[in-house]
């Protein structure tokens, strides 16, 4: 028996690896054009004890949740 723990695995997508995937699969430049502008803005903060941290620019995992992040996940995840 396997078990996939995959609760984290949106969170450790790498972004050049990803367009380095999407590429090399022949997707599109404009559709990896949009996913780069997409991901290179992402930015996020941490709250803690109602105290929120400076903001930081989120260099790998795609938004759990996001319309695209399945799609974008399943080519991450398949081999090349």
């Amino acid at each position: 028996m396997a078990l996939l723990e995959a609760s984290k695995a949106f969170d450790r997508i790498n972004h050049d690896k990803l367009f380095a995937k999407l590429s090399k699969r022949g997707a599109p430049q404009c559709f990896i054009n949009v996913l780069f502008s997409w991901c290179s803005k992402l930015i996020s903060c941490v709250r803690w004890n109602g105290v929120f941290s400076l903001e930081f620019r989120v260099t790998c995992g795609v938004l759990q949740g996001g319309s695209l992040s399945p799609f974008v996940f399943n080519i991450y995840s398949r081999p090349t």
